[in-house]
């Protein structure tokens, strides 16, 4: 998603109340970061989802849509048919942004309830990009809104 779309995609989503915390590594210099979402938006159908990230001026993004806002509690693989459009993306001021679609993932629903509320993780291998190739762990989310 591009930082026009993802502006769009800010401007049309519902910031939402919660949390999303994890560890996103780079696979190729062995290094890891912490990744806790300072902002997390869900779209009015609930099905998109976006947490970033601030620091030092670089913004990090983990985006992932469920095919179907009422998902039930579960295990879901990427690709599949309930699970779609998941990466990580990175801005930093004065460079293009990387954004690094997933290869495989794992979502992991443990509650998703009308409030609208929604509890899990999300473990996906990210496609290598300019020779980088990350694995995001968000460990916890959980979002009302």
């Amino acid at each position: 998603m591009s930082d026009f779309q993802n502006a769009k995609h800010k401007k049309g989503s519902a910031k939402a109340e919660g949390v999303m915390i994890g560890v996103i590594e780079n696979l190729f210099v062995s290094d890891e970061k912490n990744f806790v979402a300072d902002d997390v938006f869900r779209d009015t159908q609930g099905t998109r989802i976006l947490g970033v990230m601030l620091e030092g001026g670089v913004r990090h993004s983990v985006s992932f849509t469920l095919g179907n806002g009422q998902l039930p509690p579960g295990e879901y693989e990427f690709p599949g048919d309930e699970v779609d459009h998941i990466y990580y993306m990175m801005v930093q001021p004065g460079f293009p942004e990387l954004i690094y679609r997933a290869e495989r993932a794992r979502l992991t629903i443990r509650e998703n309830d009308s409030r609208p509320y929604i509890s899990g993780d999300l473990i996906f291998d990210t496609e290598t990009v300019d020779s980088f190739h990350y694995q995001v762990r968000i460990n916890n989310f959980e979002i009302t809104g």
